[in-house]
């Protein structure tokens, strides 16, 4: 996270813990019900200021730059529209020699018929919101790059899947971005890959 992000996760983070000491004759009444929504609503926010921290673009294509093989096929997961434009745009700008694709409910079945189709056929990268976590069975994809964690146990099945049908000589690689707070993130790089 840069300074904004954690300066507003902490603030909510404070709002939150405010909120949770209530006490149980509390959680009977309308006043307890209004309190968990807010609580809930407090939750939601603060949870996306992780999902879409501005630093996970970088980290995309440091990744891709780093792990991916020119004759790879690899998906990476992301939060929302704006985060998807963002890593597709910028990949792009970094390699010319390879496909980036976009994946996205927006887009008519027949448009992602194609998409699928030019993934099984050449290496290339899919850049993807939420739409091949569950239900798309791609024994191709080799490697995952997670942007949104929130969908984890449904990408981790599914890319299990492809590993164990594929033909048995690859693994897929899969790689998770956890977001940090700066100044906690440099005190322990020599921790994180």
């Amino acid at each position: 996270m840069n300074e904004q992000e954690a300066s507003e996760y902490a603030e909510f983070t404070r709002k939150i813990r405010v909120l949770g000491r209530r006490r149980a004759d509390e959680d009977k009444s309308s006043e307890g019900d209004r309190k968990k929504e807010l609580l809930k609503l407090l939750l939601v926010r603060r949870a996306a200021i992780i999902k879409s921290a501005v630093q996970k673009v970088e980290v995309a294509t440091n990744v891709i730059a780093e792990r991916y093989s020119p004759k790879g096929r690899w998906i990476v997961y992301c939060q929302d529209e704006n985060q998807l434009n963002a890593v597709a745009k910028e990949l792009r700008l970094r390699n010319k020699h390879t496909s980036i694709l976009t994946y996205h409910s927006k887009m008519s079945q027949s448009e992602r018929e194609m998409v699928l189709n030019l993934f099984e056929k050449e290496p290339s990268l899919i850049i993807s919101i939420r739409c091949l976590d569950e239900g798309v069975d791609i024994p191709t994809a080799d490697g995952a790059l997670i942007l949104a964690s929130s969908m984890i146990p449904r990408i981790y099945s599914e890319e299990g899947k492809s590993s164990e049908e594929g033909d048995g000589k690859n693994v897929a690689q899969i790689i998770d971005v956890l977001v940090l707070p700066d100044h906690w993130r440099k005190r322990t790089s020599q921790y994180l890959w």
